[in-house]
């Protein structure tokens, strides 16, 4: 008589196909962890790309800036105003020199969180439309920067841009000063401010947002004289 060999039980087949399972459920949570790793780094790397461009805007108008008069510093950091809080506004005030005709040319330009979204901040600019801004008014104003609700992102004709987004504008129930006047000397043409981004990406939100802290000096550049 032949003897067959026994297969697999029912209760075999049961446990190792259970082994198999839990097995493909760790590899798959392994995948999952090092793809949510991979996005999650990709995500801040693309975050503090934004926030470094937006910084050397920052810089450059910084260490560009220049007294308007005796009574106005190069730099000036808002306290609260309107729908902002204080450090959430700021101007800087630019003399450039053409040498070509010899003709000079002032501006004021400004930073702010967007009133109607805090989460965006917007830089902008006007022109001093007299030849000289004018020697006894403090923080002269030139006037108004563009304020069209239907363009926040040419920056054309002197508009409100912005230029970074995802900013985190409060800590709890604390608001964050993103400018901030750290310099020594009160009476110093040259300002030091320090700027601070809490900036996080407003598509896949990190767990940890990106946190950046800048001091930016101003160069001396004289003042305006008649």
């Amino acid at each position: 008589m032949k003897k067959y060999n026994k297969g697999f039980t029912l209760i075999e087949l049961l446990i190792v196909l259970s082994l198999f399972v839990v097995l493909l459920a760790g590899i798959f949570s392994i995948i999952s962890i090092v793809q949510k790793s991979y996005c999650s780094a990709d995500t801040r790397s693309k975050v503090m790309e934004k926030v470094n461009l937006a910084l050397m805007v920052i810089d450059k108008d910084i260490r560009s800036a220049s007294k308007p008069n005796k009574l106005t510093n190069s730099i000036i950091v808002h306290s609260a105003e309107g729908n902002l809080s204080k450090g959430q506004s700021m101007d800087v005030y630019y003399h450039y020199h053409n040498e070509n005709d010899n003709t000079d040319k002032y501006y004021r330009i400004g930073y702010r969180l967007l009133p109607i979204d805090k989460s965006k901040l917007q830089r902008g600019w006007v022109e001093c439309t007299d030849p000289i801004p004018p020697v006894d008014t403090a923080k002269p104003f030139y006037g108004e920067i563009i304020d069209d609700s239907t363009d926040y992102e040419s920056g054309e004709g002197g508009k409100w841009k912005t230029i970074l987004d995802g900013v985190e504008y409060e800590k709890g129930s604390i608001n964050i000063e993103i400018f901030e006047d750290i310099t020594e000397d009160a009476d110093s043409e040259r300002r030091t401010i320090k700027v601070t981004f809490v900036v996080n990406d407003t598509e896949k939100p990190l767990k940890v947002p990106v946190t950046i802290e800048k001091s930016l000096t101003s160069r001396t550049k004289g003042i305006p004289t008649n």
